[in-house]
């Protein structure tokens, strides 16, 4: 199927894609930024721009689309919820889908299915009784949006549109914002229950998240609204316990509620508030779970101890000269953002092979750094890979993967990194270096490809 899918860039967009990808489907994503976007997805696809609170979508974007995955919308737990953040969050998930259904309305081909993201923060506190999709609604901010955001996404029902949404549960996974919070105060043995650690977490795994919304992508039978949530639930006490455990860390240390209300205000209902919610209905259909229970869940997330930042980009040289071209060390200092003022000190051979020890220096934040480095994977030219030997980070291995493709070449980029100075740098380096990372490794993609699209380069 042909699938447009918005939020791409996001957490769960970012796992979906490979899925779809490998499942044969042809993507093509709208985003507000596409300078950008293209070099933060994990494979190479149609990347189309739109403003997802403008009144007119072009319905020439819907073109030949069989099929729309709608996961755009401003963060719910990324600040507190003053008036002006609750006025953004309600306008990116309600007028986007309401004006990506009106955009649709005026295709005469229209696609043939809707999927859309809602939240368990719809249902009422629950703590014994697990509730399924006809559960009661719980009344405030929350419960209210997605009440409104799915009456949105259940307008593509009128027009003959088979149509779900997923309420998804408090999602966990290495790369999310959760998990990047809390594995480094666990890993200080600094972490411990929210309040008194009773209320019930309803959980998934960003993989199963992604997993179920191809499941309803590619299977006629699901429509409506299914609970996006691993079959377990546990207490909070539980979810930490486990997280400890897995870090070999304790978790003595609770946060009182009142500390957590006084933090956050209203927003403190997503980490105090009891919401035991059932995945019977996703399950009957056939949907099976990679991590059923927290301890697999877990034991995937802990099991890996570096950063990783998977992209994919096209070109339209052939793959013996897109090879040359990334190998040389030299043409670093020509595709790096001019404000690192990134230059190429030594390379311990004339032209870049096996072994070849590389020594460079930057600037970041202001900072300068010298970056030593060798080749510690040489296979032309589908694929080499260099490793720091010495330098900013703990650990970082960048490997360039190439292949032929449609006249071309594909180049997938795979980086594995830590952060310096244990749990401490890695808390640092989550809020004030990653972010700036993936912004610094875009534009390099980016001006690589335009050299790239250059016939003489």
């Amino acid at each position: 199927m042909n699938v447009l899918v918005t939020g791409a860039t996001g957490f769960l967009g970012k796992y979906l894609l490979p899925k779809l990808k490998n499942r044969g489907h042809e993507i093509t994503i709208l985003t507000r930024n596409t300078n950008s976007a293209k070099f933060f997805l994990p494979v190479a696809c149609k990347v189309l721009k739109w403003n997802p609170l403008h009144e007119e979508i072009d319905p020439n974007l819907f073109k030949n689309i069989d099929a729309v995955i709608h996961l755009a919308g401003a963060g719910i737990a990324d600040k507190r919820w003053s008036l002006n953040r609750k006025y953004e969050i309600e306008r990116s998930r309600i007028i986007s889908t309401r004006n990506l259904i009106n955009a649709v309305k005026k295709l005469k081909t229209k696609p043939k299915i809707f999927l859309g993201a809602s939240a368990i923060g719809f249902y009422k506190e629950s703590f014994e009784h697990a509730l399924e999709e006809d559960g009661a609604k719980d009344q405030g901010f929350l419960s209210n949006l997605c009440e409104e955001w799915e009456k949105e996404i259940f307008s593509a029902k009128a027009l003959g549109i088979r149509t779900i949404a997923f309420r998804i549960g408090f999602l966990i996974g290495r790369g999310g914002i959760a998990m990047d919070r809390l594995l480094p105060i666990f890993k200080m043995g600094l972490g411990g229950p929210l309040g008194r650690g009773r209320q019930i977490v309803s959980w998934a795994h960003v993989e199963d998240c992604a997993q179920m919304f191809l499941h309803g992508l590619e299977n006629d039978s699901l429509k409506g609204v299914y609970n996006a949530v691993a079959p377990e639930p546990v207490s909070n006490k539980t979810f930490v316990k486990t997280l400890a455990e897995k870090l070999n860390r304790p978790s003595w240390m609770p946060t009182p509620a009142f500390f957590i209300k006084l933090a956050l205000g209203e927003m403190s209902q997503l980490l105090l508030e009891s919401k035991n919610i059932s995945s019977k209905k996703i399950q009957k259909s056939g949907f099976l779970f990679n991590y059923p229970d927290i301890n697999s869940a877990m034991n995937e997330i802990c099991s890996t101890p570096n950063y990783h930042i998977e992209i994919e980009q096209w070109a339209p040289s052939k793959i013996n000269h897109t090879f040359k071209f990334f190998s040389n060390a030299y043409n670093l200092e020509k595709t790096m953002p001019p404000s690192l003022r990134f230059k190429i000190n030594r390379q311990s051979t004339l032209r870049t092979k096996s072994d070849s020890r590389l020594s460079f220096s930057f600037n970041f934040l202001e900072i300068p750094f010298r970056w030593k480095s060798k080749i510690s994977e040489w296979e032309p030219p589908y694929k080499f890979g260099s490793t720091q030997l010495k330098g900013p980070f703990d650990y970082w291995k960048h490997t360039h993967n190439f292949e032929k493709s449609n006249g071309g070449t594909l180049i997938r980029h795979n980086i594995e990194y830590q952060f310096p100075f244990g749990p401490i740098g890695e808390l640092i380096g989550n809020i004030l270096v990653k972010e700036k990372l993936k912004d610094i490794i875009a534009s390099h993609l980016k001006i690589t490809q335009e050299f790239l699209f250059h016939k003489n380069f």
